[in-house]
């Protein structure tokens, strides 16, 4: 694998005519170390990924471990299809026919395909229905969200006036937060998620000490001369004095609003005194006892909205006979703790257990992975690639392993294979200050030579002076600063430059923090006449062909929809100009009936005035196509009704005329191809499928494009940084760097030791009760 390394050893298992394999130190003796649980901290581009090949190929040829008894768990199906395929032809490579053919139904996959064949092994034991499905993603967040409207619904019923308030002061944020707070809870371990029990600290504030406190700090300023400082903390003791008066057992207990507006917390932080202090600290700990008190209500309603939700989600799935990817993790775990002779069995299958990408893994995982374990699992990672804690990943169980195990079970790949020199020596002296003795600089394995001109480069926005517009990119909802559109106009011009000098746009990746930033870097490369393809992200139901597909079937379902209406007179489906439809709107105001009356009327010919011919032709055209087609709405799919549309309208041959015609007619193609999931999920219902794609929109789901011949497609790729892991380009633009970290945790926080923090919209982000 590797040419030129200075450090190699040839592999041991070698068939007369198989190609040599040669590896450095560090891998050969990660290879060689299969007495025992190993951890292998791996860096980027080390070669990861080939140790496990030729670990899995020795032990099976050497220790003459079978096929079978090897567990293999990677992160994602991708990975675990090629890490399947590089054993085979390894294994073919060797001349072992017999053995690649048994890598076909090798235990090798992610963590959710290996606990799904062991419920469908143990179906009655773990509980469940022999005939169980998996959910997919899409339709796990189908259920979801009508579980959701379910609970909600009911929760509002049940609590009033107390729900309602809560759900007006969290908005559209109350949903992500109770969904994102139950997957937290279920990634945690808990298969019916609760919130904690408040403690009872956290019952009705006694102000004993503070009142105290406030007394010895006032003797002690009484002598004070008097100053700017000292007058204005009199005043600060005077208004907490004035506070604490009606302070019976039974009185009212103030808002953190009323404690921040009287400003008791300053004043005496100014001056030195031992007595200021201890007032400064007990006003602190009343501050906090008052926000845990008015936090508790809240932190019951949430509880009961979340115990709501869990139910209806759960009713949803039993309804379908089905599992989420969280249920096969839980299920599994419970069937192991309830039957040791069960996971005995288990765990002797396997003689070896490898896992990929150790530090993404969370804790029912883990529990999982340790009851398989016999002194035998090989746990591969990298903490400073720990990427995924927004689905819950815990980076300290890798720590706590390389804690636990001895020195030398802890091995190390330092080489990097995918970058030259140059790169990683800046990367290196950019992150050796911030990881400190965490960090282990990149090294590299290729020895290629320099090419001309700079490995790295630094393209600089200043922030400062662009106030243009803001809407002239219609760019206003992914950025609000100038300075970031500038940004994207500048790295756009950089990368057409490139493209200039000899390039093509297929080797060119630009990655950002945020799906968010997609849309912008996308438009300002287009402005730029690059080719562009977005992978992942939330900008897919954005696209101009995936509304003007929801336009037009929202139209066929309800015409009285005006702004659907006009969507789909707008688009290719009819091609109607921006005068006609000006035109046909006021005659529909005019006459009151609106707009959909006035395209009837075009098409009996009774007309509307001042409409050029052939705009009248085209929209009589489209209000007949229209017309017929509700007759069918409600008895075929979305797919065939759009299917229909494009081929009547000739909407394909508008579309591929234009510029990257393909991927926008991709986009389309797309958008019917998922009508037809949700038929099969849930039934026909037009009305419905339109429901779900406008949630998904509003929600800013995350959808990518269609896939266009993805691997070939000349087009300068757009992803996050969490979708590039893994994958290599010559030319890397790393962009969004000045962005600032995010501010959209969520309100409701999950602690490792299961205690929540909770940040109360109504105390004006200032709550928290734990």
């Amino acid at each position: 694998m590797v040419s030129g390394s200075p450090e190699q050893g040839a592999s041991p298992v070698q068939a007369g005519d198989a190609p040599a394999r040669t590896f450095t130190d560090e891998q050969r003796a990660a290879i060689d170390a299969r007495t025992g649980s190993q951890l292998l901290s791996a860096n980027a581009g080390s070669g990861k990924t080939a140790v496990m090949v030729e670990r899995f190929v020795e032990a099976v040829l050497r220790d003459d471990v079978g096929v079978n008894a090897i567990l293999a768990l990677t992160f994602t199906e991708k990975a675990a299809g090629e890490l399947r395929e590089r054993l085979r032809r390894r294994l073919l490579e060797l001349g072992e026919g017999q053995r690649a053919l048994e890598t076909d139904g090798a235990w090798v996959g992610t963590i959710h395909g290996f606990c799904a064949r062991v419920l469908r092994a143990e179906p009655i034991a773990a509980g469940l229905d022999p005939r169980f499905t998996v959910l997919d993603e899409a339709t796990a967040q189908r259920v979801a969200a009508q579980a959701w409207e379910t609970a909600l619904e009911g929760w509002a019923a049940a609590h009033g006036e107390p729900a309602l308030a809560l759900a007006g002061a969290y908005g559209i944020g109350l949903e992500p937060l109770v969904r994102d707070t139950h997957a937290a809870l279920r990634s945690a371990g808990q298969t019916v998620p609760r919130l904690p029990e408040p403690s009872p600290a956290a019952g009705r504030p006694d102000c004993g000490t503070l009142s105290r406190a406030r007394t010895l700090a006032a003797e002690a300023l009484a002598g004070a001369r008097s100053g700017v400082r000292v007058d204005r903390a009199r005043a600060v003791l005077a208004a907490c004095e004035e506070l604490l008066r009606d302070r019976s057992p039974g009185g009212s207990v103030p808002t953190p609003e009323a404690l921040e507006a009287a400003g008791l917390g300053g004043g005496s932080g100014a001056l030195a005194g031992e007595e200021c202090t201890a007032y400064r600290e007990a006003f602190e700990s009343y501050a906090q006892a008052c926000t845990d008190f008015h936090a508790r209500p809240a932190l019951t309603l949430l509880d009961d909205l979340l115990r709501r939700f869990d139910a209806a989600y759960a009713a949803g799935k039993r309804r379908r006979g089905s599992l989420d990817f969280a249920d096969l993790e839980l299920f599994t775990r419970d069937l192991f703790a309830r039957s040791p002779a069960r996971r005995a069995r288990w765990s002797e299958r396997f003689a070896m257990l490898m896992v990929d990408e150790f530090q993404d893994t969370n804790r029912v995982q883990l529990d999982i992975l340790e009851a398989l374990e016999r002194d035998n699992l090989f746990a591969v990672g990298d903490e400073l690639q720990s990427i995924y804690g927004f689905r819950h990943a815990d980076v300290t169980i890798f720590r706590e392993r390389r804690a636990t195990l001895a020195a030398e079970r802890i091995r190390r790949l330092t080489a990097n294979f995918r970058s030259r020199e140059p790169v990683l020596d800046v990367l290196n002296g950019v992150f050796a200050p911030v990881f400190g003795e965490r960090f282990s600089p990149l090294r590299a394995g290729r020895r290629d030579g320099r090419e001309p001109g700079p490995a790295v480069e630094l393209l600089l926005t200043d922030a400062r002076g662009w106030e243009e517009r803001e809407a002239e990119l219609g760019l206003t909802e992914v950025a609000d600063q100038p300075w970031r559109r500038a940004e994207a106009r500048r790295l756009a011009e950089r990368i057409a430059e490139v493209l200039e000098g000899g390039r093509r746009a297929g080797e060119v990746v630009v990655l950002v923090r945020s799906t968010a930033s997609l849309r912008l870097f996308e438009q300002a490369l287009e402005e730029r006449g690059v080719p562009t393809y977005v992978l992942g992200g939330r900008g897919y139901w954005s696209h101009e062909q995936v509304r003007d597909g929801l336009a037009y079937l929202s139209a066929l379902a309800n015409p009285l929809d005006e702004l659907a209406l006009l969507g789909a007179l707008a688009s290719p489906f009819c091609g109607a100009g921006s005068d006609a439809l000006i035109t046909m709107a006021q005659a529909g105001r005019r006459s009151g009936a609106g707009l959909w009356s006035a395209l009837q009327g075009i098409r009996s010919g009774t007309g509307v005035e001042h409409l050029d011919p052939d705009e009248s032709a085209r929209l009589a055209a489209f209000a007949g196509l229209l017309a017929s087609e509700r007759e069918r709405a409600e008895r075929e799919s979305p797919e065939i009704l759009l299917e229909r549309a494009v081929r009547a309208t000739g909407y394909d041959l508008a579309i591929l005329a234009r510029a990257d015609g393909d991927r926008r007619m991709a986009n389309l193609r797309k958008l019917m191809r998922l009508a037809r999931e949700y038929d099969a999920a849930e039934g026909r219902d037009l009305r419905g499928f339109i429901a779900y794609a406008t949630g998904q929109d509003l929600s800013e789901a995350r959808e990518g494009e269609a896939p266009l011949e993805a691997e070939d497609l000349d087009a300068v790729r757009l992803m996050t940084i969490h979708r590039a892991k893994g994958l290599e380009f010559p030319v890397v633009a790393v962009a969004d760097l000045g962005r600032q970290g995010g501010s959209g945790r969520s309100p409701l926080l999950v602690s490792r030791d299961g205690r929540v923090g909770l940040r109360l919209a109504t105390l004006g982000g200032g709550g928290r009760v734990e």
